[in-house]
């Protein structure tokens, strides 16, 4: 199945997923939960995918290895879609500072 496909999958059936690309890759890497239980990390020995929070206020949401499906996919994709200096900027704000 196509990660793509995967991914609408996930959305409509309200299931935990994550879907990232390393810099300079052309690999997805998804790890697709299998249910909707909400798993949390205490201690970060767990192995998995966990979302941590910057400080130690909020949970850290963790998607089990033992729970999620892991699939991976290589894409086409364009990585140097923006021009270096394409992009013009607007310093008139800051001169009435």
């Amino acid at each position: 199945m196509n990660i793509f496909s995967k991914i609408e999958k996930s959305l409509e059936n309200k299931l935990p997923f994550v879907v990232y690309r390393k810099p300079n890759s052309i690999t997805l890497n998804g790890w697709f939960q299998k249910n909707d239980k909400l798993h949390i990390s205490t201690n970060y020995t767990e192995s998995g995918f966990i979302f941590a929070p910057f400080d130690d206020k909020n949970i850290a949401v963790l998607l089990p290895e033992e729970d999620v499906i892991f699939e991976q996919e290589e894409i086409n994709i364009v990585t140097n879609f923006i021009k270096k200096n394409a992009i013009s900027i607007d310093y008139s704000s800051e001169k009435n500072m």
